[in-house]
């Protein structure tokens, strides 16, 4: 079994954008492109994808290019009121193009989005940067969302977000016995045949009154994780669950010492305080 080492992921993703940036307009073929990097197909697949949602690589026509070489831009998008939307280089900098709300492909807010010019140049008169029109959608803002659950007069659940500041109407399929209060998280999945999306519930999370819930919402919200990988888990399996004799070489036996903890019991890492 290879072993990735901390790093070597980022390393395989600037191997990869460099290789593409070698290559230029002409672009390359994704098995061009994999015999000229060393790592496996799953590290490769999982490098390309990663590069892509970050808008440093496209694949279009099945050829991968550095985004620079396309003619093309990669920006975030912004949505505003009627629906049209900013294109913006990165969160919070100035938009480098308007699209309206037919050209955007179902972009959501937050989407990094592949944009194409509509147009030669902006018009002198209006303050409104460059027309122009969503070419592919490289990375959804949200895959998965946290929130509570609202029913309507016909009994449709709709997702409530945990972060206010995430604007997605969602209808939600699979809540039937889920009630409103509780966190639920919710997978969001698009239409290609252009009729919105729509929300299936992966995971209960819970009443936030019972103690423990309110983390799982944090963690699930960040998507940090919380469980172990196997490989960990197994490793950490090879150890004696007691200290050896020469385990203690070189350290401090503490456990003469009294020692309490100022979390509560569904806190998943502790802070610990010793006195004597």
């Amino acid at each position: 079994m290879s072993i990735a080492f901390p790093g070597t992921e980022g390393l395989l993703r600037q191997e990869i954008a460099a290789r593409l940036d070698e290559a230029g307009k002409g672009g390359l073929e994704e098995g061009q492109l994999r015999r000229k990097v060393d790592a496996s197909p799953g590290d490769f697949e999982r490098a390309l994808d990663r590069l892509q949602s970050e808008g440093r690589a496209v694949e279009i026509e099945g050829r991968w290019f550095a985004p620079q070489h396309t003619g093309w831009a990669v920006g975030i998008v912004d949505l505003l009121e009627d629906g049209d939307a900013l294109i913006r280089p990165g969160f919070r900098q100035d938009p480098t193009f308007f699209v309206r709300r037919r050209n955007l492909k179902r972009a959501q807010g937050g989407d990094r989005v592949l944009v194409r010019r509509l147009g030669k140049k902006a018009q002198a008169w209006s303050d409104r940067p460059p027309e122009g029109i969503v070419v592919k959608i490289l990375g959804r803002r949200h895959e998965t969302v946290v929130g509570t659950l609202d029913r309507d007069a016909a009994g449709r659940a709709w997702l409530v977000p945990f972060d206010p500041k995430v604007s997605l109407e969602l209808a939600v399929e699979g809540a039937e016995d889920v009630p409103e209060t509780h966190y639920v998280v919710v997978a969001v999945e698009r239409s290609a045949s252009g009729r919105g999306a729509r929300g299936r519930v992966v995971e209960v999370l819970g009443d936030p009154e019972v103690p423990g819930v309110d983390v799982l919402v944090v963690l699930r919200h960040h998507e940090i994780p919380d469980q172990f990988p196997d490989e960990v888990l197994e490793a950490a399996g090879r150890f004696p669950s007691d200290p050896r004799p020469e385990d203690w070489k070189g350290r401090e036996d503490l456990r003469d010492r009294v020692i309490v903890t100022i979390d509560g019991e569904s806190v998943g890492v502790s802070t610990w305080i010793g006195y004597s």
